[in-house]
């Protein structure tokens, strides 16, 4: 482990930490720029008290002849390290330097009772996890919430509610607020229509996605909440494999990332999880539809009913009819399905 001396000076550090400190304890929410991000003062200040910790435990004797030269190295490192111009460079250095621990003892990267085994500093978490943008699988991606400047820990993962920012308190979206399929150009992603961006697959991609983001819900959950069936699985996947091989998926990642905030401050009015869950295997909605036909005067087939039971699930659900249940699903988007009434998505 090197042992050399920190790129800032002994009394620089010394008087960055002490101000730092001052901050933290005059207005502890006051929001301070260290590695790259701003973050809340006491946040920041406790950043550095843990670094120092590592730095400083078990090395007294080894690698330095006294107190005073090692807690020097150790408030040296840890200035440093917050002084960083982004995430990236704080990281490197802090473990060129032991700063996070042995294998990052201070932020791991799971399993979920390793990580709650003590509170965990936000500012060393979202630079610990920000080295990990296209190093992980899409899941741990949005698990990890990569699309943020601030990226943290699942919901359920944390032991309290410390985090950089206000904003960063807010908890992953219920399945309430989230349609099988998001509103047409509700996210701010803007690429070539060969991306099918605003396709009804990638519509219903970026439903998945924010499901997913923050959470640690299974995949098979989420699906069987949209009323996704299980064949339509790998068009998602080629769906990001084009986002991702065209090197624009951590834009596609903040896109996710600001409609998951846009969401929590405007939340949609309806409980589209709550009417999924109403119109069930969509074989209810066609022996309503045929009853009301039946009643109507001029008289309707069986075909007509399908096509309202169709319209009306597909605008009551938010979904798409190439995804519903058997009994409603047209199986050509965009094409007429065998009656008078067009696919709706």
């Amino acid at each position: 482990m090197p042992t050399g001396p920190a790129p800032t000076g002994g009394l620089e550090a010394q008087a960055y930490l002490f101000d730092l400190a001052l901050l933290a304890h005059a207005e502890p929410t006051s929001l301070v720029l260290a590695c790259g991000v701003e973050g809340e003062a006491e946040t920041v200040i406790e950043a550095a008290f843990e670094m120092a910790g590592a730095l400083t435990a078990g090395r007294l004797g080894k690698d330095f002849e006294g107190d005073a030269e090692l807690e020097r190295y150790a408030r040296n490192v840890a200035a440093t390290v917050l002084r960083q111009p982004d995430a990236a460079h704080a990281y490197a250095l802090a473990i060129k330097h032991g700063a996070l621990g042995g294998d990052d003892e201070l932020i791991p990267m799971g399993p979920r009772a390793s990580v709650r085994a003590r509170p965990r500093n936000p500012l060393l978490t979202a630079v610990r996890l920000r080295d990990l943008h296209e190093r992980v699988s899409l899941g741990y991606e949005l698990r990890f919430r990569l699309g943020s400047e601030r990226p943290r820990y699942p919901d359920d993962w944390n032991t309290s509610d410390r985090t950089l920012q206000e904003i960063d308190r807010r908890p992953a979206l219920p399945m309430a607020w989230i349609p099988q399929q998001i509103w047409s150009g509700a996210l701010a992603f803007d690429a070539p229509d060969d991306f099918g961006i605003d396709s009804p697959t990638g519509r219903t991609f970026a439903s998945i996605a924010l499901a997913r983001y923050g959470t640690t819900r299974p995949w098979a959950v989420i699906a069987t909440n949209l009323g996704l069936p299980a064949h339509s699985a790998p068009a998602y996947h080629r769906h990001w494999k084009r986002i991702h091989d065209s090197g624009r998926w951590p834009e596609y990642l903040r896109a996710v990332d600001g409609l998951f905030n846009r969401l929590h401050e405007e939340p949609p009015p309806i409980d589209y999880e709550r009417r999924r869950l109403a119109c069930g295997d969509g074989l209810g909605l066609r022996a309503i539809a045929q009853k009301v036909l039946a009643e109507l005067p001029e008289g309707r087939g069986p075909e007509t009913a399908i096509a309202v039971a169709r319209v009306f699930w597909a605008k009551y659900t938010g979904g798409c009819l190439t995804m519903a249940h058997p009994p409603l699903r047209s199986e050509r988007p965009g094409r007429h399905s065998g009656t008078t009434t067009p696919q709706v998505c």
